[in-house]
């Protein structure tokens, strides 16, 4: 069965200005944290932590889409899972680490698999439709000289077909041969937008790299040089407003549906304010 696809806004790395962003003072620990003032973003992803990305909020049954993990120097690595917020219960960071670890080589199998499939039904498509051609051309080559025209148009259909087989032919010999990479900590930026008076914070987004399992729909993929992997600009909306979200004794907070397991009287968080350092504004 296809893994539900996370999407999100897909970003040209032209023109992306790296901001490094690192911590800025605060409580150590983010995940630890008590106060009474929220942690602005570029504080809480400027330390280490290790965030989960879903579609929904924190449920036991909800999947876990993403696990990101934060380094404390402005970098992320992610990893891409298939597991539920119940599969994080009684496991420490460096194990959901190890877990995601696991995951992301787990889900990029699954990926392979499910885009070899999809090649072989394809070509089964289209030799079941060259097929029809070769019966039609034989059909009409008795009348040739009464249909040189549709004899022509089928005639170049079954040689476009026939280029379409090759070319799953070729996927599916490269396909088995895709090796997994562990994905490797990327620079992220954050991305303020202010409001009409540019006072004031109207949106935040974290935009970071991302290392894709699937290159290209398999319907537009070259058999000649395909790769499994592919580097995107990935971007998430910062939603601050969800408040603490409890799964069994757990409790996550953070930005929508991008949460951290936290501590008992935690803050929370909150988006940055246009003179935060590091963050690019509008």
């Amino acid at each position: 069965m296809k893994r539900k696809m996370v999407k999100r806004m897909a970003l040209a790395a032209a023109g992306m200005a790296a901001i490094s962003l690192t911590a800025c003072g605060g409580t150590k620990g983010v995940s630890n944290a008590k106060g009474e003032e929220p942690i602005p973003a570029s504080e809480a992803f400027g330390q280490e932590g290790v965030w989960f990305y879903s579609d929904s909020a924190a449920a036991k049954d909800e999947k876990v889409d993403s696990v990101m993990s934060f380094d404390g120097k402005g970098n992320v690595t992610t990893y891409k899972t298939d597991i539920t917020y119940s599969n994080l219960q009684g496991l420490s960071e460096k194990e959901i680490v190890e877990l995601a670890k696991e995951q992301d080589q787990t889900v990029f199998k699954t990926d392979m698999q499910d885009f070899a499939e999809s090649a072989e039904k394809s070509k089964e498509k289209a030799e079941e439709e060259k097929e029809d051609l070769d019966s039609r051309m034989e059909e009409i080559q008795q009348a040739l000289v009464d249909y040189p025209e549709e004899y022509e148009t089928i005639n170049a259909d079954r040689e476009d077909l026939q280029q379409e087989i090759d070319n799953y032919d070729e996927l599916l010999v490269r396909i088995p041969q895709a090796a997994y990479q562990e994905p490797d900590a990327q620079p992220f930026t954050l991305k303020l937008e202010t409001d009409q008076t540019g006072n004031n914070t109207a949106s935040e987004t974290l935009v970071y790299s991302c290392r894709s399992g699937l290159n290209a729909d398999v319907s537009e993929a070259d058999g000649d040089s395909w790769q499994p992997y592919r580097e995107t600009e990935e971007e998430i909306e910062l939603y601050p407003g969800l408040g603490v979200q409890e799964v069994y004794d757990m409790r996550f907070q953070g930005f929508g549906t991008l949460v951290l397991m936290t501590g008992e009287d935690h803050p929370g968080f909150s988006l940055d304010t246009p003179d935060a350092r590091g963050v690019e504004v509008d």
